[in-house]
């Protein structure tokens, strides 16, 4: 499973330590996880903290997991936070049906209806059935629903070049900042701002005297929020989706 915002720098190492966790997985069995050791400590990631040794992997290593969360209070801080590693690159599993499934089934539901569309997938009909099915599944991270279940769990300490973008500071790392340390994207005008994140996509954004702030305007939404906060934007979104709104996914990233 491949979550669509990472970058990973060194495609080909990658793939070799994808390779290398499915032969492992072939042999062994259970559900096999990638993570990179923590910078800083970081509340929107979940942490892994890797148990024995289990033995190498051409240039790896691969440990036993003794455990995963993505809860927010399991955050370590930075002072303590070596040994675990962010479970973000860890979204990446190698495994089969049973996968899918957890030991013991912690989501029936949900396995069914994935089966369901599983069971369509190249047919004429598939298009209606994810239309009709995927909407009624359960919301949950793969983390939650099998990871914390599952009985025989590995993991691969991989040492790649790698950033998550899945929050909006996440792409100031990645754009080119001005002297004052303003990422910025689209129309755009900042006069005397400092630290901030500013993307105009489709609106003339213009800011001014502004610090440490993420800023992001589309054609149907606009999102203010301290660069400390920016976290928060799904329980944002959350609360804007009770009052019957929608953002059609504007201020996620």
């Amino acid at each position: 499973m491949l979550p669509a915002d990472h970058i990973i720098r060194d495609a080909s190492r990658f793939r070799r330590a994808v390779e290398a966790g499915a032969s492992h997985v072939t042999r062994e069995g259970g559900l096999l996880t990638f993570g990179v050791r923590p910078t800083r400590a970081e509340t929107g990631f979940g942490y892994l903290r890797i148990g024995a040794e289990h033995g190498a992997l051409g240039e790896w290593t691969v440990h036993q997991l003794a455990s995963s969360s993505r809860s927010r209070t399991s955050t370590p801080p930075a002072a303590t936070g070596r040994g675990r590693l962010p479970v973000e690159l860890g979204d990446v599993r190698v495994a089969g049906r049973r996968a899918a499934r957890g030991d013991p089934p912690p989501l029936p539901r949900l396995a069914e209806g994935l089966e369901r569309i599983a069971g369509e997938w190249g047919s004429p009909r598939a298009a209606a059935v994810i239309d009709e099915v995927y909407p009624t599944l359960p919301r949950i991270s793969v983390d939650y629903g099998v990871m914390e279940g599952a009985r025989r769990c590995w993991t691969i300490p991989v040492g790649l070049p790698w950033s998550d973008v899945g929050a909006w500071p996440a792409l100031g790392e990645l754009l080119d900042a001005d002297a004052d340390g303003n990422a910025t994207r689209g129309r755009v005008v900042a006069l005397d701002c400092r630290d901030s994140v500013i993307v105009g996509d489709g609106t003339l954004v213009a800011a001014s005297g502004v610090r440490d702030l993420v800023v992001v305007a589309t054609p149907t939404a606009v999102l203010v929020v301290p660069a400390a906060e920016a976290q928060r934007v799904k329980d944002l979104v959350a609360a804007i989706e009770d009052r019957g709104w929608t953002t059609r996914s504007d201020l996620r990233y």
